[in-house]
């Protein structure tokens, strides 16, 4: 499983790599005490200067590249992962909903 963490901030600002760093630290340990994850294999901190949901107006990219990875059983949910804008909001329950759907094969 994947976990996207975004924080935004303002036209012309980035974090020091120190920033970068410490603000990883503290979202990981925020989502230990929660209870949503334990021990982490990755955290990768990406910068993009541009919004991830424009494409090419008539382009079929997005739908292309999700039914391949369904071809492959590759399920993708949330807002990076299916190349769309949402809120956070849309997020968690997209999160609930694979949960519950995919519940039931992972609990074996």
């Amino acid at each position: 499983m994947s976990i996207y963490v975004e924080k935004a901030y303002c036209e012309g600002e980035k974090p020091t790599k120190q920033e970068l760093d410490k603000l990883c630290q503290d979202i990981v340990e925020e989502l230990q005490e929660w209870g949503w994850i334990k021990a982490t294999e990755v955290v990768d901190p990406t910068w993009i200067d541009v919004a991830y949901t424009w494409s090419w107006p008539g382009s079929k990219w997005r739908e292309k590249a999700l039914k391949a990875l369904e071809e492959h059983g590759i399920y993708q949910v949330g807002r990076y992962a299916r190349w769309v804008f949402q809120g956070i909001a849309d997020s968690i329950r997209d999160g609930f909903v694979s949960a519950a759907a995919f519940g039931e094969k992972f609990s074996e």
